[in-house]
C-alpha cells in the first residue's frame, strides 16, 4: 500500500511503491486520505494525474474521507490485511501538519503495533540539469 497526497513529487513515490510491489509480487493499493479542508481537492489536476498513473501501474485507487490520516491509513491497512506501507517523508506536506502533529510518526507507531512495516521514502530534489557552455561546443 502507498499513501499519496497532491504534493509535488508524489508521482515518484507512487512509482517507487509500484517497483517494491513488483519485486515482492504483490498487488498495490494507492490510498489518498482527504482530511477536511487541509488537503487538496479530490478533482485537482495532480490527483487526476496520480489516479491515472495508478491505473497505468495496475494499482487500485482508494479515497478515504477522514480528519485523522494516520488512523485512516492504518485502519485501511488492517482491514485489507496489508503488511507493508509506503509513505513519503516530505516534512512540509499536509501529512505533517494535519491534526497538529507529526502524522508520519503516528503512522509508524500505530502500524508497528499491528505488525505493519512502514517504508519511508525520502523526498529528493533533483539538481537542475547542467547546461552546456554554448561557446565551448563551437570551438572544435
Amino acid at each position: 500500500m502507498v499513501a499519496v497526497s497532491a504534493e509535488p513529487g508524489t508521482d515518484v513515490l507512487l512509482r517507487r511503491a509500484a517497483r517494491i510491489a513488483f519485486r515482492v509480487k504483490a498487488e498495490l493499493d494507492v490510498v489518498h486520505v482527504i482530511a477536511g479542508d487541509t488537503s487538496p481537492s479530490r478533482g485537482g489536476p495532480s490527483i487526476d494525474a496520480l489516479r491515472a498513473l495508478a491505473a497505468d501501474l495496475g494499482a487500485r485507487w482508494h479515497e478515504i474521507d477522514d480528519d485523522d490520516p494516520a488512523r485512516a491509513l492504518v485502519s485501511f491497512a488492517r482491514e485489507h490485511q496489508i503488511t507493508q506501507m509506503v509513505i513519503g517523508s516530505m516534512q512540509s506536506s499536509w501529512w505533517y501538519i494535519v491534526g497538529g502533529g507529526p502524522v508520519l510518526r503516528r503512522v509508524i507507531h500505530e502500524a508497528g503495533a499491528f505488525g505493519i512495516d512502514v517504508h519511508i521514502i525520502a523526498h529528493r530534489e533533483l539538481p537542475p540539469a547542467a547546461v552546456p557552455d554554448s561557446g565551448a561546443a563551437n570551438e572544435s
